[in-house]
């Protein structure tokens, strides 16, 4: 009898242990947001930016002081890249001369800043290099011309991307199917040895054309990367080995229309946050003559670094693009839609 109850004894114990094993296994990878509706209105909070420049829609960057705008659809300067002042916005400089000779560059497109050297790289899609600009050189030179480049690869175009160190390269690439058709993957390139190859994980349901497409943000310090698909409800969380930290689905998912409904926008990343831009309805709409247009999201979705869901700022306006000064706490955004283009918010109070 004492055998029994010892034995008794121990299996209940076994029990207790397994579940208490499972009370304390890992966040599941595959999360589902049914709601986000801590939404705070912040359309009174935007402060116009007007320091005399004119310019078309640019991609937004901080650099210690800077602010950086790389203008994607040019606006009648010879230059397309602008330095600001972050704090004050007063112009410093403008950089990056246009045109088809040697040094210039000829078709624009994503930028990124190799942090540690304080050095800007850019991409001109056309010659399909990245150019290098180092800050020092630019800010005490307005007719700087760049003399370092790194040539890309013919395949795997990089589209959106960001240096991981001095020698390696992650981003979004296009990755052609057919002769008008591509998909969208992540891809990783060594500039030392021009070798590039898919990288990462990627959703299975989010492969193909159309679906593939995403905006993309890394953190080195965070050891993260993330995917914001435009077409699904989908937020993929990745570390920098290409491992699946989660995949973070919202109400809209299994609401698709092939092409048509538009979810995530742009994305950016901070030692604290995710932010990014979200639309969640039809991608266009029609001006007072029935005539269609695309639509850009107002709304800016602020998530934790885990992926988890904390408020929606309505901001009321178009979002083009948008970077976040940390250290001013403030979203600082372009939109078309606006008198002022450019513009801020302050975040204190709500992060």
């Amino acid at each position: 009898m004492h055998k029994s109850k010892a034995t008794l004894i121990t299996f209940l114990s076994l029990i207790i242990c397994c579940i208490l094993v499972q009370c304390k296994s890992p966040e599941t990878t595959e999360r589902f947001q049914k709601q986000r509706n801590n939404v705070i209105d912040v359309s009174n909070r935007i402060v116009d930016i007007d320091n005399g420049l004119f310019f078309g829609p640019s991609l937004l960057s901080i650099n210690d002081s800077l602010l950086i705008l790389s203008e994607l659809t040019l606006h009648g300067y010879d230059k397309c890249i602008h330095m600001l002042n972050k704090n004050t916005f007063e112009h410093i400089v403008s950089t990056g001369i246009l045109g088809k000779g040697p040094q210039e560059i000829t078709r624009p497109g994503d930028i990124t800043i190799e942090k540690d050297k304080n050095i800007l790289w850019v991409s001109d899609h056309a010659r399909r290099v990245m150019w290098r600009f180092p800050l020092d050189s630019v800010l005490s030179n307005n007719s700087y011309k760049p003399t370092d480049y790194i040539q890309l690869p013919d395949v795997l175009e990089l589209i959106t991307y960001s240096l991981t160190n001095d020698s390696t390269i992650i981003g979004r690439s296009v990755v052609p199917l057919t002769h008008n058709s591509f998909e969208m993957a992540t891809a990783k390139l060594n500039t030392k040895t021009k070798h590039i190859a898919e990288f990462g994980y990627e959703n299975p349901n989010a492969k193909g054309r159309w679906v593939s497409n995403s905006s993309f943000a890394l953190s080195v310090e965070n050891n993260l990367y993330v995917n914001a698909h435009w077409h699904l409800d989908l937020l993929t969380l990745i570390d920098l080995e290409g491992n699946l930290l989660a995949n973070i689905y919202g109400p809209g998912w299994g609401k698709e229309r092939y092409n048509q409904i538009d979810f995530f926008s742009k994305v950016a990343l901070t030692s604290k946050y995710i932010f990014t831009t979200y639309l969640g309805e039809y991608g266009f709409t029609y001006d007072e003559n029935n005539r269609p247009r695309g639509l850009s999201p107002s709304k800016i979705l602020i998530f934790d670094l885990k992926g988890n869901y904390l408020k929606t700022l309505e901001v009321g306006e178009e979002i083009g693009y948008f970077c976040v000064d940390e250290e001013n706490n403030r979203i600082i955004i372009y939109s078309n839609a606006r008198m002022n283009s450019l513009g801020y918010i302050s975040l204190k109070g709500l992060v």
